[in-house]
């Protein structure tokens, strides 16, 4: 009879200790930072309004002093700069919010 008890024991340990690792590692996974998801996308996007010290288009070329900050930042992590202009600058951080941008560059605080 103990050496039963001790068989079903340890069946239940083993079989115990697997699913509570599991649950573990899993539920305590670290999600990426932002800036892991930006180099792992391989694109930067940025929110921003069209105007003389933001973004605008200068000839052939974007430019504007947001643009050019943003500009130097994805070329220095090597990824691609995607800007979104909204309809309504007021919709800049609700895409910040939603994740739909990485950040938001308008001169706004």
């Amino acid at each position: 009879m103990r050496k039963e008890i001790s068989d079903w024991m340890f069946r239940l340990v083993m079989g115990v200790i697997p699913v509570t690792g599991a649950i573990l590692l899993t539920g305590f996974a670290i999600p990426p930072s932002t800036l892991e998801q930006i180099v792992r996308s391989g694109e930067l996007r940025v929110a921003t309004t069209v105007g003389p010290t933001t973004y605008y288009q200068d000839g052939q070329s974007a430019t504007g002093f947001e643009y050019d900050l943003a500009r130097m930042f994805a070329d220095h992590l090597g990824v691609k700069l995607v800007v979104v202009t909204p309809d309504n600058p007021d919709d800049m951080l609700a895409l910040v919010a939603h994740r739909e941008v990485h950040f938001a560059a308008a001169g706004i605080s």
